[in-house]
């Protein structure tokens, strides 16, 4: 599964390199990995994740696209 994920990180990033956060897809990303669209957030996620609560709806949005681009940010999982 880390592979998979792996594939999926390099994929967003190299979306988000080519078309910026307006042009990213799943459906691109998914083609761009090699996976089904429907597995993109669970080949992403860790199996232990969950989400935060804040409190408020924007506040678990803020969270969680925080958590997101700080996952972004760090790479993919070493081995």
């Amino acid at each position: 599964m880390l592979d998979i994920r792996a594939q999926v990180l390099d994929a967003v990033r190299a979306e988000l390199g080519e078309h910026g956060y307006d042009g990213l897809t799943m459906d691109a990303v998914a083609a761009r990995a090699g996976v089904h669209r429907a597995s993109l957030p669970a080949d992403v996620l860790d199996d232990d994740w969950q989400p935060l609560e804040t409190g408020s709806l924007q506040g678990d949005l803020a969270a969680l696209n925080h958590e997101i681009q700080a996952a972004l940010a760090a790479g993919p999982p070493q081995p």
